[in-house]
Parts: C-alpha cells; sequence; structure tokens
C-alpha cells in the first residue's frame, strides 16, 4: 500500500489529484476494494459482478480541478 501512496503522492503534486484529496486514505481505501474484489473472485462472482464493483469504487475517485 505504500507504493500506491506514494504514486498518488505524485499524482497529487502533479495536479492530477486535488489539492484537499488524502492519498493515504484513497490507498488504503482502494487496497481494501481490491482485496475485496479479489475475495468475491475466489468464492466465483462473475466477471460482470467484479466490474460493476469496480465501477463503483471508481465513482469515488475524485477529480482533479483544472
Amino acid at each position: 500500500m505504500d507504493g500506491f501512496e506514494a504514486r498518488l503522492r505524485e499524482a497529487q503534486r502533479a495536479g492530477e489529484l486535488p489539492a484537499q484529496a488524502s492519498p493515504r486514505a484513497l490507498a488504503e481505501y482502494f487496497t481494501t476494494v481490491l482485496q475485496g474484489l479479489s475475495q468475491r473472485a475466489q468464492d466465483g462472482a462473475t466477471a460482470p459482478q467484479l466490474a460493476a464493483v469496480a465501477e463503483l469504487a471508481l465513482a469515488a475517485w475524485p477529480a482533479a480541478q483544472r
């Protein structure tokens, strides 16, 4: 998760992520989502089911202010 957080901090410095966004919280959130998707896949979830969850998770992504 530390690498993911570091990359998000780079994106924030580059203006790709809003200044008010928390790279740590985003890294924790998306790490949790990815782990959940992995578990659901192991439990037999279908690709469309997993894609629907991924789409919902991406809706939480903060938009950069340009």
